[in-house]
This record gives structure tokens, C-alpha cells and sequence, in this order.
């Protein structure tokens, strides 16, 4: 069995709704699977950065601000901006496993297209229909907390 060791986060804090606390639980669980060489967070405002700050310093880090859509309710909007950043890291060669963590919406096809450049993936989405693409869910389903 492949081992998989270098992982990339991506995760929408904006849209999935996490705390500080929960971002905490997930970075641990995926250190537990491998080591994480890069982070990025989006949809960070400037609380939301104060928030993150302990995550954020001393790691190889980034964020995103939030994205202003005129007209369009901020309910179930995806940020695509995971999908096209997780193929050019992917295609990079720099990463063997992604831990995807996003808000409500349809991850399928990049998730899929992950899997099929071998890429090992840790999820956690706010809709079930991600889980199939998954090699580990990183969500307890009784509880409904990040694991």
C-alpha cells in the first residue's frame, strides 16, 4: 500500500463555517496521516485573519480574501478558487495528498480528477455528497465535529 505523506489544506472557512477550533482538530487529524507542507485559507476577512493568526504564523501559509459577488446571495456560492489552485499544486508534483475542506457544494469533479493523479484525499465538506470521493472523511458523523 502507498504511503502518503505530503499534504496540501485547502480550506474555505468563509463558506464551511469554521472555527478556529475546528480548523485546529482537522490540522491535527491530517498530522496525524502525513505532513502538511502547505496551507492556504479562504474567504479570511480581517477578523477572520485575527482569528486564524496562530494557524497562519510560523507555517508555510496563505490566504484568500472573501469574494464580492454583485447580486448574488453568499448562500451556497463555492469558491472555485480551491478547485483551480488544487489542480495547479496537484499538477505541480509538490503534494502526494490534499485535505479539502469546503462549504456546501458539488466537489465531485475535482475530487475525481485529484484521484485520478493518484492524489490521496482528506475531506470535509458541508454536504454529503463529497464523501464518496474521499479516502478519509474527517467528520464524525454521530457527533457532526470535526475529527
Amino acid at each position: 500500500m502507498k504511503t502518503f505523506r505530503k499534504f496540501v489544506l485547502l480550506a474555505d472557512v468563509d463558506n464551511a463555517k469554521l472555527s478556529f477550533e475546528e480548523l485546529s482538530k482537522i490540522i491535527k487529524r491530517v498530522e496525524a496521516l502525513g505532513t502538511i507542507s502547505y496551507i492556504k485559507l479562504y474567504g479570511c476577512n480581517d477578523k477572520r485573519l485575527k482569528e486564524f493568526d496562530e494557524i497562519i504564523n510560523g507555517r508555510c501559509s496563505d490566504t484568500a480574501p472573501v469574494l464580492r459577488t454583485k447580486g448574488k446571495s453568499r448562500k451556497n456560492f463555492q469558491d472555485t478558487r480551491i478547485m483551480i489552485d488544487a489542480i495547479k499544486i496537484a499538477d505541480s508534483g509538490i503534494a502526494d495528498s490534499f485535505a479539502i475542506i469546503g462549504g456546501e457544494g458539488d466537489y465531485g469533479y475535482l475530487l475525481s480528477a485529484l484521484k485520478a493523479m493518484g492524489k490521496f484525499i482528506a475531506g470535509r465538506f458541508n454536504d454529503d455528497i463529497n464523501i464518496n470521493f474521499c479516502d478519509i472523511y474527517l467528520v464524525d458523523f454521530e457527533s457532526g465535529a470535526a475529527v
